[in-house]
């Protein structure tokens, strides 16, 4: 990092401080403490993020900075800080830390951990398959996201993990049959976002076409 951006950075540290501060009152010290842990996981400095995440008090806001710090450094220890400030937690913050940790789990396909954790904050089975059918098309791994989507038991859940599958991986034949699929799905919400699904990997198709220098 050179000098000059490592003082931008410094000013733009300082004016969120200030920011922060203006906004949250008797909480400013561990908010502004929490904003620092993102800032610094982002660039990679964990060293300095773990720092600020231990001068956070508020178990709740805590446990926030613990998970920034493991979605950023994919660490198992920086999980475990997170996890293990669960059984001081009550009520709605319990419930959102469970699913940020499972999300942040499924993120980084660690399924038996997310499935766990999902299910204790009252996820559904077929929700929670669904979900890592659509983490595993993003990372390409269609064979494990066709394997996942038969453990869907909702018919309209599967067509929409399904049409998310062929969406993805796609011919024109695989999107014609998404497309089909998609008629299948009774709930109007679903149908939709399997819909969306489609259009929008076409669009991406379109534009990667658009991109390419012609060929000679």
């Amino acid at each position: 990092m050179s000098e000059t951006i490592r003082t931008l950075f410094e000013q733009i540290q300082a004016e969120m401080d200030q920011s922060v501060m203006a906004i949250y009152g008797k909480m400013k010290r561990q908010r502004i403490s929490l904003e620092r842990v993102g800032v610094f996981a982002i660039i990679g400095d964990f060293e300095k993020s773990r720092l600020e995440a231990q001068n956070i008090d508020d178990y709740f806001l805590r446990a926030q900075a613990w998970i920034w710090i493991y979605r950023h450094s994919h660490q198992q220890n920086d999980y475990g800080e997170a996890h293990s400030l669960l059984i001081v937690l009550k009520g709605a913050k319990y419930e959102k830390i469970l699913i940020a940790l499972a999300e942040a789990a499924t993120a980084d396909q660690n399924f038996s951990n997310a499935y766990t954790l999902f299910a204790l904050a009252g996820i559904k089975p077929d929700a929670i398959h669904c979900l890592f059918v659509l983490t595993l098309v993003e990372a390409k791994d269609f064979e494990m996201a066709l394997k996942t989507a038969e453990k869907i038991k909702s018919a309209d859940l599967r067509s929409m993990a399904e049409v998310a599958i062929a969406s993805n991986n796609g011919s024109v034949e695989l999107f014609q049959n998404a497309f089909e699929r998609t008629k299948k799905i009774r709930n109007k919400f679903v149908r939709a976002e399997a819909q969306v699904f489609i259009a929008q990997a076409l669009a991406e198709i379109i534009s990667e076409g658009a991109t390419e220098s012609p060929k000679k």
